[in-house]
This record gives C-alpha cells, structure tokens and sequence, in this order.
C-alpha cells in the first residue's frame, strides 16, 4: 500500500502538471501494473476509487478535502499479503 499526497497520473494540462503535480508519476502509475498494490491519495479534493487494469477492483482510492463536505474522512482496512 502506498500513501500518498498527489495522485497517479498527470494533470491533463501540461503547464498545471509542471506546477502542481506528482513527479516521476510514470513510474508510479507503472506500480500498479501489479494487482496487489493500492495507492491512498489526496489533493484533488473529491472522492474516487480507479481501477488499473480490465476487470479489475479498484487499486487507486481518493478522499474529498475536509472542507468539502460533512464526511470527508475514509476508513480502509487491510489485510492479507
């Protein structure tokens, strides 16, 4: 499991890619080429769970900003390997 602040994937626009975000995310993203990894991220400030792979469960899961609604908190359990 990875935590982490940004997520996976680039920005769409290059220049708010530049300033705003994640670094080498190629080689992130590229992490979840395996499916027993899962990435918990931040700072887009919505709640959305992705999927890598075709028929896959989702490994990427984003929680909204706290000021953002009245529940912004998620609870994820792990177990296993």
């Amino acid at each position: 499991m990875l935590v982490q602040h940004h997520p996976v994937t680039a920005h769409p626009s290059r220049v708010v890619q530049w300033i705003d975000g994640l670094r080498d995310h190629a080689r992130v993203r590229s992490v979840l080429d395996e499916e027993h990894v899962h990435v918990i991220h931040g700072h887009i400030h919505r709640s959305r769970d992705r999927a890598f792979g075709a028929s896959r469960s989702p490994q990427v899961f984003c929680a909204r900003a706290v000021v953002d609604g009245d529940d912004p908190v998620r609870v994820y359990a792990s177990d296993g390997g």
